[in-house]
């Protein structure tokens, strides 16, 4: 389970090593995959996970909607994902939804 105070997002981490990352909203309710404004953050079962710094210089209103993204592992421990690419894709839950949370920066500050 992906969880920080106020969002949860479900998956398995024993099964399913992965990468969280920020992204900001596209306008039409869905992440803007282009261009992460966080750094990856890997997470494991047995390591879990803490805050996700933002990338430097990266500016970040309030109001300002933004994703959570859980992204599969392919095995490596590098975070290799591109639009263009099948490396390190979205990963789904068991109903075949992406791992995936919308946030406002004012109603989690500590993410």
């Amino acid at each position: 389970m992906i969880a920080y105070q106020g969002i949860t997002a479900w998956t398995n981490f024993e099964n399913n090593p992965g990468w969280l990352l920020k992204y900001r909203d596209n306008d039409l309710g869905a992440p803007s995959m282009s261009e992460p404004v966080s750094k990856p953050k890997y997470v494991t079962a047995e390591e879990g996970f803490s805050r996700i710094g933002f990338e430097s210089g990266v500016e970040i209103s309030n109001q300002e909607i933004l994703w959570l993204v859980f992204h599969s592992d392919d095995g490596d421990a590098t975070f290799e994902y591109a639009d263009d690419n099948d490396i390190d894709p979205l990963a789904e839950d068991e109903d075949g939804e992406f791992v995936r949370v919308s946030f406002r920066p004012n109603e989690l500050t500590f993410l």
